[in-house]
């Protein structure tokens, strides 16, 4: 069973202050380390974008991806997941945003292997406080065109209303994973949030 990988560019980084996908960590821009991890599992590559995005072409043809365009205008999330599954040409889909530059090959198959072992429309890793993490998870294609479909004619653009719209979910506790796969979930909207999980590493070691 193979699978796709969606990684979301679509943002307008309005909190970062810059393209945040391109803003550089380790010398290299923060999308360039997701397409990596993405590009060793072997997986499809799709990158959702906005009209204006084209910027990033250049590191989305580097790691031989998809771009597809946003269907509609209003930034989200959710459309951006929407616009590109119907560009997957697999059942399994697995999402992840381009500002989580500490992923991992490990996580991706982590959640393809979960989705793969249960009869479930998705698997969300979810917080002991009940967040989710629905744009770090993993989808059944034609579940998710659906629940898209009804979303969107709701105008409920909010992807964390998504597990509504599903069947079935399965909620993984992110407490159970490993370290590695817990920072693979660490997305930064803020600059000041790089420097805070950098100071949090140097106190506490990796």
């Amino acid at each position: 069973m193979s699978y796709c990988i969606v990684v979301l560019a679509g943002g307008r980084s309005t909190r970062f202050g810059e393209p945040k996908q391109l803003y550089k960590i380790a010398g290299r821009e923060m999308i360039d380390w997701v397409l990596s991890s993405a590009k060793s599992t072997g997986a499809d590559i799709i990158v959702s974008i906005k009209r204006g995005n084209e910027y990033l072409l250049p590191l989305i043809e580097k790691y031989s991806a998809t771009p597809v365009y946003d269907d509609v205008e209003q930034y989200s999330p959710l459309v951006g997941l929407c616009s590109a599954a119907k560009a997957c040409k697999h059942e399994a889909i697995i999402v992840v945003p381009s500002d989580s530059p500490f992923i991992t090959p490990k996580f991706f198959l982590r959640l393809f292997n979960s989705l793969q072992g249960l009869d479930v429309s998705a698997v969300i890793p979810v917080h002991h406080d009940g967040r989710i993490e629905a744009i770090h998870a993993a989808y059944r294609r034609s579940s998710l065109l659906v629940a898209c479909k009804e979303a969107m004619e709701k105008m409920d653009l909010s992807v964390r209303s998504l597990p509504f719209y599903l069947p079935s979910v399965y909620f993984t506790p992110v407490e159970e994973m490993e370290k590695e796969e817990v920072i693979s979930i660490y997305d930064f909207d803020e600059k000041n949030e790089l420097l805070e999980f950098k100071l949090n590493e140097d106190q506490n070691g990796p």
